[in-house]
């Protein structure tokens, strides 16, 4: 047996459905035993589902509290829909679970938008932890964070995912449409939240476009230069926007 021919036949073994005996008159038989063998792919389902635990642990208390059993399920059905693949198991495996769960969405009625928010929200919460500090190849300096994630979610999503953390019996808030951004403080390094308002998103948009302030009063009623300049200046102070080409200049 050769190396390649171990990591050939290994995955469809650890990831399907199989016995260890159909991979040993393969491949030889284990010199762990047959019995140890078959422990691998138990193994390997634990840690796909301790990372989802750890990578959503919001969204997993929430779907327990509501329906017992369906967390186990979802993570059994993702784990055989996408196989772990490559060195990183969070950025190979854990990645694609917000889609997963918008997909099983729209045929299970008890997945909702809200799991589908929590789900995104842990991991873009992630990204802005674990995303180096370096801009992205083909990237430019635009006077806002790389790591910044803007979004638009149905109530206070980061809230209601910490507090479920600490407390899976929180209650869930309102529905209220919320724009949340999402991103690293330069100062602390921690993953931070901030609700912006719509004057704070025309600031970002317009920084991103290299406009100028007089060019964005018309955006919405009632903004002025004036305004958009000392909005710019609270968002340099949360971290969200950096230093770089202001909106006067």
């Amino acid at each position: 047996m050769t190396l390649a021919e171990f990591f050939a036949r290994a995955p469809a073994y650890l990831f399907q459905e199989g016995e260890p005996g159909a991979l040993e008159r393969a491949l030889g038989p284990s010199p762990s035993g047959s019995v140890n063998l078959a422990f691998y792919p138990v193994l390997v389902r634990r840690n796909v589902g301790k990372i989802l635990l750890e990578v959503y642990p919001g969204l997993r208390a929430l779907i327990e509290r509501e329906h017992d059993g369906l967390w186990r399920a979802l993570v059994e059905d993702f784990w055989r829909e996408r196989p772990p693949r490559g060195w990183d198991p969070n950025l190979h495996f854990a990645a694609g679970f917000p889609a997963f769960v918008g997909r099983r969405r729209e045929h299970d009625p008890r997945v909702t938008e809200l799991h589908e928010e929590l789900a995104d929200f842990h991991w873009a919460e992630f990204l802005v932890w674990a995303a180096p500090d370096e801009l992205p190849q083909g990237g430019g300096v635009d006077g806002v964070d790389h790591r910044l994630f803007v979004r638009q979610y149905s109530r206070r999503v980061p809230e209601l995912a910490r507090a479920l953390v600490e407390d899976p019996g929180a209650p869930i808030p309102a529905q209220q449409p919320t724009p949340t951004l999402i991103y690293r403080d330069p100062a602390s390094l921690r993953v931070r939240v901030l609700y912006p308002t719509v004057t704070a998103l025309v600031v970002l948009s317009g920084r991103r476009k290299g406009a100028r302030a007089e060019q964005l009063v018309g955006a919405i009623p009632g903004l002025s230069v004036a305004l958009l300049e000392q909005v710019e200046r609270e968002l340099l102070e949360h971290g969200v926007a950096l230093d770089g080409p202001r909106l006067s200049r």
